[in-house]
């Protein structure tokens, strides 16, 4: 969708605030889905971090919810627990993105 290119677009931003903290950051955005055990799911954008000093590496899923749609809302709220399996869940909405809160998020996600 148009709101997930913005979400990238914002994620792309932040590289560098993150390369500073040590952490590569890669995204990717997946064409197919995850089976759990609680089925299938598929993420908006999946986001890794990779410490250089440490060699740890922390997954974060972000969902993109630009909808106030309820039949959307209720579908991507039940894939939420689904995805929960993979990593930690990120709800980014357009108030995230225009008040610059999405750093924070991915921040408080991966405990840095």
């Amino acid at each position: 969708t148009e709101f997930e290119r913005v979400v990238l677009k914002a994620l792309l931003a932040l590289r560098r605030s993150f390369d500073r903290r040590g952490l590569d950051m890669y995204l990717e955005k997946p064409v197919f889905d995850t089976l759990t055990p609680m089925g299938a799911c598929r993420p908006d954008i999946m986001v890794e971090f990779h410490c250089r000093s440490t060699g740890e590496c922390r997954r974060v899923i972000i969902e993109a919810m630009d909808s106030s749609d309820e039949a959307t809302i209720a579908t991507k709220e039940a894939a939420r627990a689904s995805l929960a399996l993979i990593a930690p869940v990120i709800v980014v909405t357009p108030s995230s993105i225009e008040h610059d809160r999405l750093e924070a998020l991915l921040r408080g996600a991966i405990d840095v």
